[in-house]
């Protein structure tokens, strides 16, 4: 039943602008009065956003970059942070496979204190966390070969500046990028039951 008045609730504040007025007396009967309080803290906030150190640290979780980063976030002023997942580091190749994914770390980096720490720091410093999933992958990793890549409209493969490149959506092998989302929902799933995780796009 929990699950069930989770998955509404989500739908029901889902809503924004004229849409959030009719649903409100709706959505509040599902909740308790702390979670109604919550909720409506949560959409009257000012979130003052940054997402660089995502930008500097693509898919290297590196304990002490992130902890210096996320200092110096909280030094000035901002209150929630963005994180990417990259599937590309998490599972980025078959031994990371075989350990059930680089989540807590990277075996060949014994300084990396990958996403986990990464996330639960943020929010021991009082932040709030999005975070983006990203499923492009480079060119060597276990999931990927060239017929699953997209093809850009000049017939080439799609590849970004950091030279990775993106799954088609017509791929046989879709699924598995799909299972990714997944995993990150459920793996942070407590986070996010908490109010600390804003949302995960």
């Amino acid at each position: 039943m929990k699950q069930r008045r989770t998955f509404l609730k989500n739908i029901l504040l889902a809503g924004g602008g004229s849409m959030l007025l009719p649903w409100k007396s709706l959505a509040n009967t599902l909740l308790s009065p702390y979670e109604t309080q919550q909720e409506l803290a949560l959409r009257t906030t000012c979130w003052k956003y940054v997402h660089y150190p995502a930008l500097l640290f693509a898919g290297n979780y590196g304990a002490a970059e992130w902890e210096t980063k996320i200092n110096q976030v909280v030094a000035l002023g901002f209150n929630s942070i963005g994180i990417s997942i990259h599937w590309s580091h998490i599972y980025r190749d078959q031994a990371a496979i075989n350990a059930g994914g680089y989540w807590t770390g990277d075996a060949n980096n014994p300084t990396s204190g990958g996403s986990d720490h990464c996330i639960n720091y943020a929010i021991s410093k009082g932040l709030k966390v999005i975070l983006t999933v990203r499923l492009r992958h480079k060119p060597i990793n276990p999931y990927f070969i060239d017929t699953d890549r997209s093809i850009s409209s000049t017939n080439s493969m799609d590849i970004g500046g950091d030279g990775r490149t993106a799954m088609s959506l017509a791929s046989p092998s879709i699924g598995k990028a799909i299972h990714f989302l997944q995993s990150v929902g459920e793996r942070y799933k407590t986070q996010q039951n908490g109010g600390h995780i804003l949302a995960i796009i």
